[in-house]
């Protein structure tokens, strides 16, 4: 059986790695089941105690999707079958991990291309450089299952102006890799066919000349030369905040 997660330490200049992390569930689209998340944090804390890695890359091998977010259907199933305490254990390791990537003492580089939905979202948004590309497709579709807008979204959607973060929390319309730029949930704009360009790229800057403190500005450096202009997109939002000032969902469904 292939492995869900392709982990690796990648050579980078003086004794120093890369820590290369690459989802690889594509005939479900990465979607998240419990075995993911436990290797990936498993991954993440031991690189975090390890001083010869100096950043992460964060990656899927599936081009059309990250991840399609949480495998609901073995929650389900896991339920059905009488593992009652099974979504608790799930929901519990999903949602620390969340945190754990937000709080992450090294830099995160997460390529977001294609599908980024619920718990892929999440676990990107923690990310200290969060790179999303033309086919870049967003969304917390949680509502339309019955679920609140998880992972973090109370805090991240919230940072989103206009009340635009109460609109995508309410409908579980999706956005692309532009308007999360714009919407401030992403830091880079890539060309989707020019990641491995730019893992080969990072790997070539001298780090051994750089001190630990200056890794994180070096990579927002680096990236933003290698950044495209962003497409002119017009986004209307005419209307939307004055129906969402309201603090009654009747009242929003009234207007």
């Amino acid at each position: 059986m292939a492995e869900l997660i392709r982990v690796s330490k990648v050579p980078l200049d003086r004794s120093y790695f890369c820590g290369r992390i690459q989802l690889n569930r594509p005939q479900k689209m990465n979607a998240f089941n419990l075995e993911m998340f436990q290797a990936l944090q498993n991954a993440l804390l031991n690189w975090q105690a390890d001083e010869s890695i100096l950043y992460i890359f964060l990656d899927s091998s599936h081009e059309k999707a990250f991840s399609a977010g949480g495998d609901v259907s073995e929650v389900r199933q896991n339920h059905l079958t009488g593992e009652t305490h099974f979504a608790q254990n799930y929901f519990k390791v999903e949602y620390g991990l969340d945190y754990f990537i937000h709080k992450f003492p090294k830099p995160i580089l997460c390529w977001s291309q294609g599908v980024v939905m619920g718990a892929g979202l999440g676990v990107m948004n923690g990310c200290s450089h969060r790179i999303v590309t033309q086919n870049t497709l967003m969304a917390m579709p949680e509502v339309k299952i019955g679920l609140f807008p998880d992972v973090g979204a109370s805090y991240f959607l919230n940072k989103i102006s206009k009340n635009l973060g109460l609109f995508f929390a309410l409908t579980g319309v999706s956005w692309s890799g532009e308007e999360a730029c714009e919407f401030g949930l992403a830091d880079f704009y890539l060309d989707s066919g020019d990641k491995e360009k730019v893992f080969s790229y990072l790997k070539s800057i001298p780090w051994g000349t750089f001190n630990r403190s200056e890794i994180h500005e070096v990579l927002n450096q680096e990236l933003k030369q290698m950044e495209g202009s962003l497409p002119k997109k017009e986004i209307c939002l005419e209307g939307l905040d004055e129906v969402l000032q309201v603090n009654d969902f009747s009242e929003i469904h009234n207007i």
